[in-house]
């Protein structure tokens, strides 16, 4: 199953319900994307729960001034995931020689900035808020990215 915009947002309504530190946001913002990129497959290859673990370690720490700076910790959070699955392709798709990050990771806090904003108009819900923000992140952090494989074959990560 590919990776579902609608899946990371009902992740994220999941797990940062009631988080009251920021030690716990970024546990949570990790937990949700690693729950979201759970499907992610390529070349027919789904992604190893090593992988999974390795990516989700790497973003937690990578968010601290989440709080503060929001949508930089986020970009950060989710460069750090890539970077994660990046340096070690074989153990996130098992076969894959190379990992490239999605094109638009570089705009992810640029992407962001609007959507907070919007997400403060009156009469927005909770549940439309975190449908914006996860379409952002689906969008510039999540789709695009491509891991190789011998043959030469270059597949999409879904």
């Amino acid at each position: 199953m590919p990776l579902v915009q609608a899946t990371l947002a009902t992740q994220l309504d999941t797990q940062v319900q009631n988080v009251t530190t920021e030690a716990a946001a970024r546990t949570a913002w990790a937990q949700a994307w690693r729950n979201y990129f759970a499907s992610a497959a390529s070349n027919a290859v789904p992604i190893t729960p090593a992988a999974l673990t390795a990516a989700q370690a790497a973003m937690a720490p990578a968010l601290t001034g989440l709080s503060l700076t929001g949508a930089a910790a986020i970009q950060a959070g989710i460069l750090a995931w890539w970077g994660a699955l990046v340096a070690a392709p074989a153990a996130a798709f098992p076969g894959a020689t190379l990992i490239v990050l999605p094109p638009l990771t570089a705009g992810i806090a640029a992407a962001l900035a609007p959507v907070f904003v919007a997400n403060k108009g009156p009469g927005v819900t909770k549940t439309q808020a975190l449908n914006a923000i996860a379409t952002a992140l689906h969008t510039s952090g999540g789709l695009g990215g491509t891991a190789a494989f011998p043959g030469p074959t270059v597949a999409p990560i879904l």
